[in-house]
């Protein structure tokens, strides 16, 4: 088994930044971000090789963070949250582009979490966590 982690937050970053409307971090946003955001956390790994192939089930959590004075709608988080699904997982045969000798043969949306938090009386935060597992052949 190789490790497959760097290859994968590559992809995302390059899936991610430049391509949707807001900002996009890796693990954790500066201190002091405001507004809207998108962060992709580490990744997770399981070893599903074969006799005759190595593979890795690696799964990568995207959160889309929204903020609001006094009412948060959730329309801003559900707008990024297309967004995003239109850059990892637009189909059920999308597949993202690996390099290192790594091919991603297979992409699911494992989870779609959304959460409510209100700070004070006019701050309105909306959260929604993506799950995303991807099958990676290691040639």
């Amino acid at each position: 088994m190789r490790d497959v982690n760097k290859y994968l937050r590559r992809a995302y970053n390059t899936a991610l930044n430049g391509v949707i409307s807001v900002p996009v971090y890796y693990d954790q946003a500066p201190n002091n971000t405001t507004g809207n955001y998108v962060i992709f956390r580490p990744v997770s790994n399981s070893d599903i090789s074969t006799k005759s192939s190595s593979d890795v089930s690696a799964s990568m959590q995207v959160v889309i963070y929204t903020e609001s004075e006094d009412y948060n709608d959730g329309n801003a988080c559900d707008d990024i949250t297309s967004e995003v699904l239109q850059a990892i997982y637009p189909n059920s045969q999308a597949k993202l582009t690996l390099t290192g000798n790594l091919h991603n043969s297979s992409t699911e949306l494992v989870s779609d979490n959304a959460d409510n938090l209100r700070v004070n009386t006019t701050l309105s935060l909306k959260d929604r966590t993506l799950v995303f597992r991807h099958k990676i052949l290691i040639k």
